[in-house]
């Protein structure tokens, strides 16, 4: 229930940060950045210590959303402007 608690707690700093905080700071992103990787790290670690299934399979399902974020936000821009350019021509 610590480990959690714990990853629950970074990550709502994470999305608090993202959501209510309107500074474009290098400090408040990096502080955004840090919180979700300790929040991720804090569940390994769990899952490391403890064994346990469940936080097996949050970790996975973690990493795969990660995966799909960042491939989306990779390929997502490429496949507007192929897109847009087609529209104008």
């Amino acid at each position: 229930m610590m480990v959690i608690g714990a990853a629950l707690t970074f990550a709502y700093t994470s999305v608090f940060l993202t959501s209510y905080v309107e500074s474009e700071h290098r400090l408040k992103k990096a502080s955004e950045v840090v919180s979700a990787i300790v929040a991720l790290g804090i569940i390994v670690y769990g899952y490391v210590l403890a064994g346990s299934f469940i936080l097996g399979v949050i970790t996975l399902l973690i990493v795969a959303m990660f995966f799909v974020a960042f491939t989306l936000s990779y390929f997502l821009p490429k496949i507007r402007n192929k897109s847009m350019v087609s529209f104008y021509m």
